[in-house]
């Protein structure tokens, strides 16, 4: 996973997923205009879409950011996994959140 807070792989992109999260009060993330392309073999799924998140700082103020995700699927035994997900901003308003800083002093 490539986001704007760092890149991680396997479960390391889960906690850095929820690490991101964690540092705000409450989100909203509202996604669209998902396209999937399947591979001729079937196996493989090229898949964007967008997003729009809200982002509510602990001091209640906002950071909003539309991005654009773009992820590739595959299927093993019979079910779809996520092999490789990024996210890209592409505009933002309010302040982001510090990057680099752990999360209690975000929360701080």
């Amino acid at each position: 996973m490539t986001s704007p807070v760092g890149e991680a792989t396997g479960t390391e992109a889960i906690r850095l997923a929820e690490e991101a999260v964690n540092r705000f009060a409450a989100t909203l993330h509202i996604s669209s205009d998902v396209l999937i392309h399947t591979a001729p073999d079937a196996h493989t799924a090229e898949v964007t879409w967008n997003a729009h998140m809200t982002h509510v700082h602990l001091d209640s103020t906002l950071f909003t950011v539309g991005c654009v995700y773009d992820a590739r699927f595959r299927r093993t035994d019979g079910a779809w996994r996520v092999s490789r997900m990024g996210v890209r901003a592409v505009w933002s308003t309010g302040e982001p959140p510090v990057v680099g800083a752990s999360v209690e002093e975000a929360r701080r």
